[in-house]
């Protein structure tokens, strides 16, 4: 089969992603789960195949999780990334790192933004979700970074000072809204990892936007409560002072199964962490409102 982007023609095999066919472009990379959207790309004619569904032009396509299963014609989207410089880079426990930019222009976002990262010397683009804990303007961008032994981004961010430009793009998404909300009183938040960040910082909007009463925390953790998890709780009571609960769970515990989550229908659930920690929430029947993010 043949994929044509502008003149250029390349040849390809009907079980290969776009992605790697277009290796020679400068489409970036980020997640390679279609999740940040960095790549999205337009298809202007032909047919592929998206996780067991088939798609015809014209449609966005995202090339990471996408194949030919005809001749296609695509159009790259240029790439507009904006400009940022580092404020700050805080070590809030080992290995994991709070980031704050400081951007040219004001931005607007919510508690499901993804921040698309760009590398400063290679073709990679790294997804973060936002976290809104800290006291921050909308000239600010916080994320939190774990930092894997050998990774791009983590060797990156640790030899990374104040000043230094990062260029990057947001990705909004649409926030759902809840009809008949006046009934709802807790939000349970399932988070492991950097997860808790992002997931507390959802819990605020919500308590915010339905006046909930309640916050219950399940906390996945190799044993005790890490400082990382007890620092975004922390920066979540200065925030929003709630009434919270808080159930630390071994890790080990947590992906037998042994330790269900315990909720009602007047519940939202908001679960975020690797998708060893979101899985054990898949083999569970929930019958309330629940939004799922899983990363790694």
């Amino acid at each position: 089969m043949k994929v044509s982007v502008g003149d250029k023609l390349f040849t390809s095999n009907i079980d290969s992603y776009l992605l790697d066919i277009l290796k020679e472009t400068h489409i970036p990379r980020g997640c390679m789960k279609g999740l940040c959207r960095v790549c999205k790309c337009r298809l202007i004619k032909g047919t592929v195949e998206v996780e067991g569904k088939q798609i015809e032009g014209p449609a966005d396509i995202l090339p990471c999780i996408t194949s030919p299963i005809s001749d296609v014609s695509i159009k790259l989207y240029d790439e507009k990334l904006a400009s940022s410089s580092i404020e700050l880079i805080e070590e809030l426990d080992d290995k994991i790192l709070q980031v704050t930019l400081k951007t040219v222009k004001r931005n607007f976002y919510n508690s499901k933004t993804i921040v698309n990262i760009k590398h400063p010397e290679k073709n990679l683009t790294r997804p973060y979700s936002l976290v809104s804990l800290p006291n921050v303007g909308y000239d600010q961008l916080v994320f939190h970074v774990k930092l894997q032994d050998k990774g791009e981004f983590s060797t990156l961010f640790e030899k990374l000072s104040q000043g230094f430009p990062i260029n990057f793009k947001l990705e909004n998404q649409q926030l759902p809204i809840y009809r008949g909300a006046n009934g709802f009183k807790k939000v349970i938040v399932v988070a492991g990892g950097t997860g808790m960040g992002a997931a507390l910082s959802r819990g605020v909007e919500l308590i915010r936007n339905y006046k909930l009463q309640e916050l219950y925390v399940y906390a996945i953790n190799r044993g005790t409560l890490s400082q990382y998890h007890q620092y975004c709780l922390d920066q979540f009571q200065q925030l929003l002072p709630t009434k919270t609960t808080v159930d630390n769970i071994p890790y080990q515990e947590w992906i037998t199964g042994a330790r269900p989550i315990v909720y009602d229908k007047n519940s939202i659930i908001v679960a975020i962490g690797s998708n060893n920690v979101i899985s054990v929430l898949d083999q569970q029947t929930i019958n309330c409102i629940t939004e799922i993010e899983r990363f790694g």
